[in-house]
């Protein structure tokens, strides 16, 4: 066995005594499902090691899933103002800029800014908030701002009271840590932090349900020696001072709530962290299990994570990764108040794109699965007892077609794949046992997001075939869905929605889309970047009505700007400035807000982003 497999082997047995030592044999009070199940003796450890080599090929992390982007902005409570941009209702999601309707908060590198934009003319910067680290994501939720947030640690520089010594006499580590520091922000202009903490990980997805924020958490443990104490495999959480300094609390689990595979990949702690947002002091609720993660679909009622597995193709002395997965395992995990409970597992041929590949609905998952240019599936699963069971399925759609989009809703689906046209698929989920595909549509391109507005109509973005391009469908008939409008942007203009759902922003109550921009421009002699947004009217009879551009005055390219509606006013969000205009003339910007100095930004044709 060579030093990384016996490194790996050494990490888990010492995961296997900690349990034992912890009591965690009688599985009390322990959940599982019909594919995890807890360590419950020394001689099911035993069986477990001989069985497995702790093999850690699997090729999951090599592709980037949801939490590598990141979504719209979202409001709380009432108001005449525009919402986040979420799968599923009632189940909200994090972005770089959030509005209650009166105030914006938005991610910049290290800070979140807030921006009195009530009334829009009078728009300014009241209060930031920094952190010792790169915010990636936030939460707004009655008064509470939820700042997320990445840092890389060097432990033995940085981690105080020497409570992680014992994971020190491995050597110097450098680690992946995610923040959460809660702040009340009743008073907008003076910020209370009430809750900053930092857990071993880094961050798939987060999602708030109620009153309970759920992080989805990756983590893998160093290498280590004989020597090494168990304690130190465990994932940790840690308090985090005012000026950064970090604090070890522990283990975050303990060996009780953690769940193995009976047939290991790759072997990392996946971890959900749940805090109740309401008691801000409250100990979090954590349970974990040994696997990987690809992405998470939450609904109302249960939090899925989705394990992708793939195949390797020997080349010579090299593995050559092929980005295809043989089959998608998916664990359901049922949501209670500040914690959540393993109920469930399955699994399912091919493999998932995103969050929006799966879809619940009357206690059924529906999945669409892709498997890799051959053909596209969609399988519904029950739950029984603790598996995740296939009760209804079609497959071979589009065959040699790769998949594109997917979206449920009620007990309806919608798939789109393509080849060298993009054909729009509908599917009968009326019988949940027995899904059809009614009707087909085929037209130049293809659609990366699916965003029903009404029972009769269908909006999408995607390309067309290079440029991008926003379509309405009609589905009034559900056999016959029909192309009722379309709009392809020029040549080198771009949406980071094309790619970014949550960058999508429709505004259901007065039917308005927008959307970021950005174009590449020249004179001739010179070229540089324009950004801003668009806007359009979504009309159910005629399409497409243009309301106009509002252009920035700041030039470079931006991948994460946002467009809000706030009143009657269409608010331009980049990480470096905010600009105003009345949505029924977005070319006069009426203001202007700087957040960040000249000197901490980019300016010209340079690339900036968040």
């Amino acid at each position: 066995m060579n030093h990384y497999m016996k490194s790996v082997w050494l990490w888990v047995s010492a995961l296997v005594v900690i349990g034992l030592l912890s009591g965690c044999n009688d599985n009390n009070g322990v959940s599982s499902t019909s594919l995890l199940k807890p360590f419950g003796s020394e001689e099911s450890y035993d069986e477990f090691t001989k069985k497995h080599d702790f093999n850690r090929n699997s090729y999951g992390s090599f592709i980037l899933n949801e939490n590598r982007t990141s979504n719209f902005s979202s409001g709380s409570g009432g108001g005449d103002f525009s919402r986040t941009n979420l799968q599923e209702e009632g189940v909200d999601e994090p972005d770089v800029v959030k509005t209650d309707g009166e105030f914006l908060y938005v991610v910049s590198n290290k800070s979140v800014h807030i921006v009195d934009a009530v009334p829009a003319l009078e728009s300014h910067k009241i209060a930031e908030i920094t952190v010792p680290g790169s915010v990636s994501k936030i939460f707004l939720h009655e008064k509470r701002l939820v700042i997320i947030y990445t840092r890389y640690v060097d432990q033995s520089a940085e981690i105080s009271n020497n409570i992680n010594a014992d994971r020190l006499s491995i050597g110097p580590i450098s680690f992946q840590g995610t923040g959460v520091l809660i702040a009340d922000v009743s008073n907008p202009e003076a910020p209370v932090t009430q809750r900053h903490e930092m857990y071993d990980g880094w961050l798939n997805a987060a999602r708030r349900v109620d009153g309970t924020l759920h992080l989805a958490l990756e983590f893998s443990p160093p290498d280590i020696s004989a020597e090494t104490k168990p304690a130190a495999l465990l994932p940790k959480r840690y308090r985090v001072n005012g000026n950064g300094v970090t604090t070890d609390l522990g283990a975050l689990v303990n060996a009780a709530n953690i769940l193995h595979p009976d047939n290991p990949g790759w072997l990392n702690f996946v971890t959900v962290v749940s805090l109740d947002l309401a008691q801000p002091n409250r100990e979090p609720g954590a349970l974990s299990y040994l696997g990987d993660s690809y992405t998470i679909y939450t609904s109302p009622q249960a939090l899925y994570i989705v394990q992708r597995d793939y195949s390797a193709v020997s080349g010579g002395d090299d593995v050559s990764i092929q980005p295809v997965a043989t089959s998608t395992q998916i664990h359901k995990f049922t949501l209670l108040p500040g914690a959540v409970q393993a109920s469930a597992s399955g699994i399912v041929p091919g493999s998932i794109l995103n969050q929006y590949s799966l879809g619940e609905h009357n206690g059924f998952l529906r999945l669409a699965t892709n498997s890799w240019n051959t053909d596209t599936a969609v399988y519904v699963l029950e739950q029984v007892d603790a598996a995740l069971e296939v009760v209804g399925k079609v497959e071979n759609i589009a065959p040699g077609e790769r998949l594109f989009s997917a979206r449920f809703l009620g007990d309806r689906g919608f798939l789109v794949t393509f080849l060298q046209v993009d054909p729009l698929f509908t599917v009968d989920l009326s019988n949940p046992r027995a899904p059809v595909v009614v009707g087909e549509l085929k037209v130049p391109g293809f659609s990366n997001y699916l965003h029903p507005i009404s029972d009769t109509r269908l909006l999408s973005i995607g390309l067309s075939p290079n440029n991008p391009q926003i379509s309405l469908f009609d589905i009034s008939d559900f056999s016959e869905p029909l192309l009722m409008d379309k709009v392809e942007w020029a040549s080198g203009e771009w949406s980071n929605a094309v790619y970014d759902p949550l960058a999508f922003n429709y505004w259901a109550e007065h039917r308005l889309l927008a959307l970021p921009m950005d174009s590449w421009r020249t004179d001739g002699v010179s070229y540089w970047y324009e950004n801003g947004a668009r806007v359009y009217e979504v009309d159910a009879t005629h399409g497409f009505i243009s309301k106009g551009q509002l252009t920035s005055q700041r030039k470079g390219y931006t991948n994460s700007a946002r467009v809000v509606f706030i009143g009657d006013y269409t608010y331009y969000v980049r990480h470096d400035q905010i600009e105003v205009a009345a949505t029924a003339l977005l070319e006069q910007m009426v203001a202007s807000v700087e957040l960040i100095s000249p000197a901490q930004r980019n300016d010209g044709d340079t690339i900036v982003s968040y």
